[in-house]
């Protein structure tokens, strides 16, 4: 519940960043230990960006959900970082750079 000194946004960023980093956490892999490395000041950030994109590699080949299916996943994944990240950088994710 937002208090007068914590706006509701604020509340709802900082549950954001607890989910990411709780679901970072439970992956085995390089994050748990990797992170240490990290400035505490930036865990958070580095959590999300790895959350989504564990997320989106458990939408390409974890389980026995058919191709389409796994691609309507992936690019629905897709148009929410897109809604995310607003028109003026959210039209340009996913496509091709050209490489300058």
């Amino acid at each position: 519940m937002p208090s007068a000194e914590q706006p509701r946004d604020q509340v709802s960023l900082k549950a954001a960043y607890a989910t990411c980093e709780r679901l970072a956490r439970q992956h085995y892999e390089n994050f748990p230990v990797g992170s240490r490395l990290l400035p505490r000041k930036m865990r958070p950030h580095v959590a999300a960006v790895y959350a989504f994109a564990r997320v989106a590699d458990d939408f390409a080949d974890e389980g026995e959900r058919p191709a389409g299916e796994r691609q309507r996943l992936l690019d629905d994944w897709l148009e929410r970082l897109r809604a995310a990240a607003g028109p003026t950088v959210g039209a340009d994710l996913g496509r091709p750079s050209s490489g300058r």
